[in-house]
């Protein structure tokens, strides 16, 4: 039971204090054969984590629900997403061209459109499963980069051209690194980079641009020298919760947020670093980024920045946001930084909203006479998932489950035996709104025991909210 009361001691801290953001992270290596890059991280409705990375030009999935390392296809610079239905989508190039392809039951199928000369490609899918791809291609052969989109909204797949790369007497334009993010009513944003020479903009000749199917969000902003440079990268924007567009780039040797309206661009500063990464899922945006070797993660909200948490050494990192799950390269190898704890949004009137998803099943075992019952054995289960415990000299136990295995509703039995006795009771794992920390009470009738109070305290999948008052 400690470690239960541990969870209640924690709960009752973050609701007086002024703390919005916590984290445990639970640290994994996931390949241990070196050469990993390029990776990529998606996660779905389920908090389960889409993973994708190249490794000798080859590309390779798994996930955190049990899916080994699987081989997708030869390729390199791999991007992925996932859609409602929770199956992921990746992008990737091989042999000059750019492949779509996407999980068919347990299998993946590559689609038949390619996408001629791209050399960089990303994706986002957006609420009715429909891939969005955006890639660099040089296709007129000019030696100038042109920006595309491609969707299959309409069924089959539909390529547009977005940027026009081009260079005639002294004066060009030049695009590249471009990303893509899909917002919840399916609008499209499309960074990337311009460069420009010669007459047309000899006062500005790299910057950044974005443009969207969104009105009033097609816009570039400031310029820089070509010799400072401005660069992006896959997975660089996202929306806060009053609906503004992010865009985080470095522009002159510094990481910034461009924070982009309908109607202005402004930009922030942010801490140097050379390679980063941006997530966004119900309005809560995430950034994970690279300085002097160290990973740190950050989160939006409330108008600011939560201050930079050191995650591990390493590099190249992505992060995907349910629970917070990052992404990053060390040693050569594939590693991931998992949190149950992610940056909250605002709760009613201006209330710090804490969620933490994982569910906890926990009581005391007790004799008819209300005397403990050590060393009893103790299996609970949760929507067919089955966690085991023995009751410590105060007999009280506790089990765990993933926000996955156990969510608000999921059918809960435990049952409780020490020889001879036993006993069972059953069911559902409950949530709470607001309240000083979350309880529920299941008594289980156990002959020659008496009572087992087993408390459900679910901070599950969709959350237990707890709010701190002001």
């Amino acid at each position: 039971m400690k470690n239960y009361w541990l969870f209640v001691f924690v709960a009752m801290i973050l609701m007086t204090s002024s703390v919005i953001a916590v984290s445990a992270w639970d640290m994994k290596q996931l390949t241990s054969t070196s050469g990993v890059s390029n990776a990529d991280v998606a996660v779905d409705h389920n908090d389960v984590t889409h993973r994708v990375y190249e490794r000798d030009s080859k590309i390779y999935y798994s996930n955190s629900n049990g899916t080994a390392e699987s081989y997708i296809a030869d390729g390199t610079n791999p991007a992925i997403a996932v859609g409602p239905n929770d199956k992921p989508q990746i992008v990737y190039i091989s042999g000059g061209v750019g492949y779509y392809a996407y999980m068919s039951g347990n299998s993946w199928t590559v689609d038949s459109t390619v996408f001629d000369g791209a050399n960089w490609v990303d994706i986002a899918v957006d609420s009715n499963n429909k891939a969005h791809i955006v890639y660099q291609a040089n296709i007129d052969g000019d030696s100038y980069q042109e920006i595309y989109s491609a969707s299959n909204q309409g069924g089959s797949m539909g390529i547009t051209m977005i940027a026009d790369g081009s260079y005639d007497s002294g004066s060009g334009n030049y695009y590249s690194n471009p990303s893509i993010f899909i917002d919840k009513d399916n609008y499209a944003y499309i960074s990337y980079t311009t460069a420009n020479w010669g007459g047309r903009a000899s006062w500005s000749e790299r910057s950044m641009y974005v443009y969207s199917t969104r009105t009033g969000f097609t816009r570039g902003g400031p310029g820089a020298d070509w010799n400072a440079g401005i660069d992006s990268y896959k997975n660089s924007m996202g929306l806060d919760s009053d609906g503004n567009l992010h865009l985080i780039y470095n522009y002159q040797g510094t990481m910034v947020d461009a924070i982009i309206t309908s109607t202005s661009w402004t930009q922030n500063a942010l801490p140097i670093s050379v390679r980063f990464g941006v997530s966004t899922k119900d309005n809560t945006l995430g950034l994970v980024y690279v300085s002097t070797g160290s990973i740190y993660y950050m989160a939006y909200g409330s108008s600011s920045w939560s201050a930079p948490e050191f995650i591990d050494s390493g590099d190249n990192p992505v992060v995907g946001l349910g629970s917070v799950n990052i992404l990053y390269t060390k040693d050569n190898d594939l590693y991931e930084a998992s949190t149950r704890v992610t940056a909250p949004p605002s709760g009613p009137s201006g209330d710090s909203v804490i969620i933490i998803p994982f569910s906890i099943v926990t009581g005391t075992v007790t004799y008819g006479n209300g005397s403990i019952v050590p060393g009893a054995d103790v299996d609970v289960t949760c929507n067919n998932v089955t966690g085991t415990a023995t009751t410590d000299l105060f007999g009280n136990y506790d089990v765990a489950f993933s926000s996955t295995d156990c969510k608000f509703g999921d059918p809960v039995s435990v049952t409780a035996s020490k020889s001879p006795a036993s006993g069972s009771n059953t069911g559902n794992m409950c949530a709470a709104g607001e309240c000083e920390f979350p309880i529920g009470l299941v008594d289980v009738q156990i002959p020659e025991f008496g009572l087992i109070a087993a408390s459900l305290a679910v901070v599950g999948a969709l959350g237990i909210f707890m709010f701190k008052r002001k």
